[in-house]
């Protein structure tokens, strides 16, 4: 079974992904490292906003505000259960 590449605006809100990696340089990975976005962790998307908004995910403990550029950028595979029992959204 092929594995459908996505990146975070591909995400809906309520939705739970697995960073699978970062397509950018050095800049952009070192920004989202320090955000806490880095391969093998696990998000979900609290809110998308239309036009080319910003994209706001819960990383861990953290929510974090990602432009519409920088989420294109960001590969993940999508999952369910990542943040058990967890609204991420209150």
């Amino acid at each position: 079974m092929k594995k459908t590449k996505m990146t975070l605006v591909d995400l809906k809100p309520g939705d739970e992904a697995v960073i699978s990696g970062v397509n950018g340089g050095y800049g952009i990975i070192t920004n989202m490292e320090n955000l806490g976005i880095r391969q093998g962790v696990g998000v979900k998307v609290v809110s998308r906003h239309f036009m080319k908004g910003p994209v706001v995910v819960l990383a861990g403990s953290s929510r974090v505000a990602i432009g519409f550029g920088m989420a294109k950028k960001i590969v993940v595979e999508p999952g369910e259960g990542i943040f058990p029992g967890g609204k991420g959204d209150g």
